[in-house]
């Protein structure tokens, strides 16, 4: 549900959900710390949201802990940047 209403949002409006995210919600509220894959420069700043022992191993921050949505996104840059011919830098998850 949730990932195919974001391969709509983003083919209609030509934009990623970051960037609309940041444009229509976050910025209009003065939140300047919030963001969709965050710099690696603030992870320090970020509250863990999970100790995973089983998929990663390790302690998550700023990074997607639902497995099943990662391994989704993941496949999803995967096929992205092989059909960019690797050009693209890809998110880390």
């Amino acid at each position: 549900g949730m990932i195919l209403m974001l391969d709509i949002i983003e083919r209609v409006t030509g934009a990623k959900l970051d960037y609309l995210s940041n444009k229509y919600f976050y910025k209009p509220l003065g939140m300047k710390n919030t963001f969709f894959n965050p710099p690696k420069d603030l992870i320090e700043y970020i509250a863990p949201t999970e100790n995973d022992d089983y998929f990663r191993h390790k302690l998550l921050k700023g990074i997607v802990h639902d497995e099943k949505v990662t391994r989704v996104v993941r496949k999803r840059l995967n096929v992205w940047h092989l059909k960019s011919g690797g050009r693209e830098r890809r998110s880390e998850f």
